[in-house]
């Protein structure tokens, strides 16, 4: 009998391929077209977004259209601070990604009481308030006008930066989503009530969710707004943008690491397609009906789909062979 080697839950055939995902990101930098870089950059850094977002919106169910309030508020952090003090915006991200993740502790236990379409407008609101907030402040925030920030460093820099961020915030979920957390999320999804009976602390762990899933969005705000030199309220308080990741985390597959990493790469190959064809306006109706499309054919995304196919199939098969 062959036996097979196994590492937690992990077979020898997954670490391969968990390993090849995680050295290409890596590699890509060495090949100095920029334009490979760029978009790998891109990908990247929405595979982050797909993957934080369904910590709390997959495992937890809660659909988070306010995504992008925590995504402007670390760009926002970084801008201000690297502006004011003179430094690079990079060394800025871990004190933007800390002090987001302080707001969305404190902002987590009153939103969290709101289930289904009521957190939905609560979140919503958030991103408002914040984009209002910026708006007001325009001798800090430069308000409408935006912030202009120094000469970013070489692309390679952001391939690497974005590549390590990409592969931590994964491997973080995989965590979260087989732990103490993730079950406790699990439970919330399926049904409270029954999860407040058994004596699950929801307040505690929804919060823990919710904060795992900002924190990220903030790093990526944050070096967004190095690598692009220049943001503004309109581009990083865009609720398009929420939707965006929201489809990603969908199409893959809710409440699944493989998931969100698979949408975030059709989304964005779409993306370029529908921006180069429509853009403007037009470009966010295709975006709305695309997840209202998947929503209703797709309920639990391509990769549930495919191991609902997967599952038939065997079992034809075992009753053929029968």
């Amino acid at each position: 009998m062959i036996m097979e080697i196994t590492f937690g839950k992990w077979d020898a055939k997954q670490l391969v391929l968990a390993a090849v995902a995680i050295v290409i990101p890596f590699i890509i930098p060495l090949t100095g077209n920029r334009f490979i870089m760029a978009t790998s950059y891109t990908i990247l850094i929405f595979i982050t977004l797909a993957e934080a977002y369904n910590i709390l919106g997959g495992y937890g169910g809660y659909v988070n259209f306010g995504y992008s309030a925590f995504y402007g508020l670390g760009g926002y952090i970084t801008a201000i601070l690297s502006t004011q003090l003179g430094v690079s915006p990079l060394l800025m991200v871990p004190i933007a990604g800390l002090a987001v993740g302080a707001v969305s502790a404190i902002l987590g236990v009153p939103l969290l009481r709101l289930k289904g379409v009521y957190f939905a407008i609560g979140m919503i609101t958030v991103n408002f308030i914040f984009l209002c907030l910026v708006l007001l402040f325009p001798k800090i925030t430069m308000a409408g006008k935006g912030i202009v920030l120094p000469p970013p460093p070489p692309l390679q820099v952001f391939c690497y930066l974005a590549a390590a961020v990409a592969v931590l915030t994964t491997l973080t979920a995989y965590k979260i989503a087989n732990s103490s957390i993730g079950l406790a999320l699990r439970s919330v999804r399926e049904d409270e009530e029954v999860a407040e009976v058994m004596g699950v602390n929801l307040t505690k762990y929804k919060v823990l969710g919710f904060v795992a899933s900002t924190i990220p969005a903030a790093v990526v705000g944050g070096i967004t707004a190095a690598y692009l030199t220049y943001i503004d309220p309109s581009t990083m308080f865009d609720i398009g943008f929420s939707v965006k990741v929201i489809l990603m985390a969908r199409l893959g597959g809710l409440g699944t690491i493989t998931g969100p990493l698979l949408g975030a790469l059709v989304v964005q190959a779409l993306s370029y397609a529908l921006r180069y064809t429509l853009g403007g306006v037009l470009h966010k109706i295709v975006w709305g009906a695309l997840l209202s499309a998947t929503i209703i054919l797709l309920p639990g995304g391509v990769i549930k789909y495919i191991r609902g196919l997967l599952v038939k199939r065997s079992a034809m098969n075992a009753r053929i062979s029968q």
